[in-house]
């Protein structure tokens, strides 16, 4: 009776261990449609109306970003947030319950962040902090910690694309007159390059189920699709696998 005791006690704990885990991961991830790991072959589409490109995490920078500060500031100069990448920070904790700090991206997990720019002057960047209602800071220029992208850079760095292959057809090359082309359904499509409003991207044949390389070669496939249209980007943009 005391051993079951025990293991119940112990049960319970192990239990409580990995919610609270489990608790803390969820609050790192943020809810922007940017970030989410994507319901297949469904996009969503994103507005940058107003926006020069973004400003994300500088993943050339020498220091660990894992130890990385970052610095969020108001018009006056003052600071505005500030956290740290780092979980044993406690002198910068990140703080998931704050409700005025939803970027385009963040996942502190896979040190992700990402924010709309807006405009810039001679010493900073001004961000949207806050895609729900839009507030706007500013990251000092000198804070090598970020770096600027424009829209098609950033893109270009991106692990995968995904897109709705009904209404965004997969095509032979940048036209809407382009022949439609055709992907296995489940590989990732890697950006390659852009021309305009068309994006080139690649595929792993070699990935799909029941399809083997020759002689260890990767079996590669490569089309275009619109990434944009207007001022709304028309892919999903995946960070991660």
């Amino acid at each position: 009776m005391v051993i079951a005791k025990i293991s119940v006690y112990l049960f319970a704990i192990f239990l409580a261990i990995k919610i609270t885990n489990y608790q803390r991961n969820a609050g790192h991830l943020n809810s922007s449609t940017s970030t989410k790991l994507s319901t297949r072959w469904r996009a969503q589409t994103t507005s940058i109306e107003n926006t020069i490109g973004v400003v994300t995490l500088n993943d050339k920078e020498p220091d660990d970003s894992k130890n990385s500060t970052v610095k969020l500031f108001n018009e006056n100069g003052s600071i505005w947030y500030e956290f740290s990448f780092d979980e044993d920070d406690r002198e910068h904790p990140f703080d998931p319950a704050r409700t005025d700090f939803s970027p385009f991206a963040i996942h502190l997990d896979y040190f992700l962040l990402v924010f709309k720019c807006v405009g810039e002057d001679a010493n900073r960047f001004e961000v949207i902090v806050d895609e729900t209602t839009g507030v706007r800071k500013f990251i000092r220029k000198s804070d090598h910690t970020f770096k600027y992208q424009t829209w098609e850079d950033h893109i270009l760095n991106l692990f995968a694309v995904d897109f709705d292959r009904a209404k965004n057809r997969l095509r032979n090359a940048p036209s809407i007159h382009a022949v439609p082309d055709q992907a296995p359904k489940d590989v990732f499509f890697h950006p390659v390059k852009i021309e305009r409003n068309w994006l080139r991207v690649r595929w792993d044949v070699s990935e799909t189920e029941g399809v083997k390389s020759t002689r260890g070669k990767k079996k590669i496939g490569y089309g275009w699709i619109k990434w944009k249209e207007g001022n709304n980007i028309i892919i999903e943009l995946l960070y991660f696998a």
